[in-house]
């Protein structure tokens, strides 16, 4: 009954019993863009993935200011010896393959195959330099540093060691 009603709310036809519903196709595979982590040569992904997630955390809280968008193009040239011009191709990479995934996993798993310790370690420093780029933190930011920081399977004292560094920087 709640299924008819919602059908006929959205205009769809009610599902009939014994029948499959039919899966509306979004795009093709063919056509999508192939931005995907595996779709990228195997030296880009760790820097795709590091991007995509200070993307993430830039975003968390609806603004992604310019302040955010240097640090993060800073963090790139400094940790992965890039130009201006190949931070900014490879942040226009990491949104379009953030935009595609449904959540952070694959991105913090690629960074715990591909990190040591100490490399997740100022990952996460960097993370929350991020945070504090706009000069404030949001609830959803402290959050999401956490959760990232959880995923790439640092002790909770490590992740609030970064977080001081990174607010007394």
């Amino acid at each position: 009954m709640l299924r008819s009603l919602l059908g006929q709310l959205l205009g769809n036809e009610p599902e009939k019993k014994g029948e499959p519903r039919p899966i509306k196709p979004t795009m093709p595979p063919s056509e999508r863009p192939a931005r995907q982590l595996d779709a990228v040569p195997p030296d880009q992904r760790r820097p795709l993935a590091a991007c995509a997630l200070l993307i993430e955390m830039a975003r968390i809280d609806n603004e992604f200011d310019d302040d955010e968008r240097a640090h993060i193009l800073d963090t790139l040239r400094r940790h992965f010896s890039l130009s201006t011009t190949d931070a900014r191709e490879l942040m226009e990479m990491a949104e379009e393959a953030r935009d595609e995934s449904s959540d952070i996993w694959k991105f913090t798993n690629l960074l715990n195959e591909q990190c040591s310790h100490e490399e997740k370690l100022a990952f996460i420093e960097d993370v929350w330099r991020v945070v504090y780029a706009d000069g404030e933190m949001h609830h959803h930011e402290d959050f999401l540093a956490h959760q990232m920081g959880r995923l790439l399977n640092l002790p909770h004292h490590e992740i609030i060691d970064a977080k001081l560094r990174a607010r007394g920087s």
